[in-house]
């Protein structure tokens, strides 16, 4: 194999693995979902997923999931993001909804009046999309972040 097939291979792995990757570890512990993601998961979370691509890129990795909430459990989720974190409309475009995972769960295209919330540090970032998915009283949140 010429040294030029071998980095067109490479880069299409990194692409591919970065937003397709059917292997993506499951997370299945709430507690463990909530350090990796840095995000918090009121009690009454139902239908929680979580994956994260560690298994293939080290300490640079992405971690994702989704669940249920009450609406009124919602503010529980916002009030652990930092203080200068803004909930806006969703404008047609968000991390989450820019990352097309393989997982059955990843579905956010189907959620209703969506919302964002975002935020980021040195060497992390957060990045929430939630709406309505049907259900009376009912909020979905997605979660896609970022350890660099």
């Amino acid at each position: 194999m010429s040294y030029r097939t071998f980095l067109m291979i490479a880069g299409c792995t990194m692409i591919v693995g970065c937003s397709t990757s059917g292997s993506d570890a499951e997370i299945t512990d709430t507690g463990e979902i909530q350090r990796r993601a840095r995000i918090t998961i009121p009690a009454s979370a139902q239908n929680i997923r979580c994956a994260t691509d560690a298994v293939h890129r080290g300490p640079d990795s992405a971690t994702y999931g989704r669940f249920d909430i009450p609406r009124a459990d919602l503010s529980l989720v916002l009030a652990g993001m930092p203080k200068e974190h803004e909930v806006i409309p969703f404008s047609g475009y968000s991390n989450v909804t820019s990352h097309k995972m393989v997982q059955q769960w990843w579905q956010p295209e189907l959620l209703e009046r969506k919302e964002v919330a975002d935020w980021s540090m040195p060497g992390f970032s957060v990045n929430l999309l939630f709406g309505e998915n049907g259900n009376d009283n009912t909020v979905t949140v997605y979660f896609f972040n970022f350890t660099l």
